[in-house]
């Protein structure tokens, strides 16, 4: 199995942080969470196993920055996302004064498939066109594609997944006008969760019958089985292809999704970036792949 990744929330507001925490822990990590800088310095030394640290920069006590310049002197080089409603100026020279020029920074309200993938930035090194580094975004096209991406990738396979995502947004909205221009949803709503689930399940079916991945039913079973829950499907691939052809077949699939689908989320709209973000993710291949090369190394050869 995959490592599990620990983050740690820090905010002084209980609704932001129980927020963040409930989003976060939806996407497979363990999560702490502190309502103070001085209770952050504590789960630091608690657990050292923390990857990143997702902290309020404007809170009563110590401040975000100094929660990160006392846990350097404890010894913790931590990545940290910095948050907070403060206008850009203020924070600029905030954040000078502090010698802190290499920031990642999102501005409240924060979307939470923004919250999502800058947290995936930060822990794979992969760039997120998001507002991090106190810089305005920029809309992914395929030039932004890092270069070696550009050479794995064609600017017309590309092209075909946006038009899938986007076709099935369409029909998404189509089913729910209300949301067209909404940023959120109601989660009691089951009709829309469902929905949206059923419509990412069907873009991801064909952007995978179009791709160049290979073993594409594989591909697609893993997608739709429950994260964490492939032994079967892995046992049964394995026994017909061979542990190789599995191991490569799903970390090909792990990053087409994390190099092409993923920034193309990006780009959509509202509650459909919403349902996209939680209906194609990477982690299933990720940790579908782990999971293979356990098996094998448990298996007589």
């Amino acid at each position: 199995m995959a490592t599990q990744k620990t983050l740690l929330v820090v905010d002084d507001e209980e609704h932001v942080r129980g927020l963040f925490v409930a989003c976060l822990e939806g996407q497979g990590y363990a999560v702490l969470q502190a309502a103070n800088g001085a209770q952050a310095l504590q789960a630091a030394k608690d657990h050292p196993g923390i990857d990143v640290v997702v902290c309020d920069l404007m809170m009563p006590g110590l401040n975000g920055i100094q929660v990160r310049e006392q846990m350097k002197e404890i010894g913790k080089q931590l990545p940290f996302l910095y948050i907070s409603g403060s206008n850009e100026a203020t924070l600029k020279d905030m954040l000078a004064q502090q010698k802190q020029d290499q920031v990642t920074f999102l501005q409240k309200p924060v979307r939470m498939d923004v919250l999502r993938d800058t947290v995936v930035s930060l822990l794979t090194g992969m760039p997120v066109i998001a507002t991090t580094g106190l810089r305005t975004g920029q809309r992914f096209t395929y030039a932004t594609l890092q270069e070696p991406v550009r050479n794995k990738y064609s600017e017309q396979e590309v092209d075909g997944v946006e038009k899938v995502l986007r076709d099935c947004g369409k029909e998404f909205y189509d089913r729910f006008p209300h949301l067209r221009d909404e940023e959120d949803f109601d989660h009691a709503d089951t009709d829309v969760t469902r929905t949206g689930a059923e419509f990412a399940s069907e873009a991801m079916r064909t952007i995978v019958t179009f791709s160049k991945l290979p073993l594409k039913r594989l591909v697609l079973e893993v997608h739709r089985a429950q994260l964490g829950k492939h032994e079967a499907i892995i046992k049964q691939y394995i026994a017909e292809h061979g542990a190789k052809a599995v191991v490569d077949a799903l970390g090909d699939a792990y990053r087409f999704v994390q190099d092409v689908v993923c920034p193309l989320t990006r780009n959509m709209d509202g509650v459909w970036a919403e349902r996209l973000s939680n209906g194609i993710n990477p982690a299933k291949f990720e940790m579908a792949m782990d999971d293979a090369v356990m098996y094998v190394g448990k298996t007589p050869q």
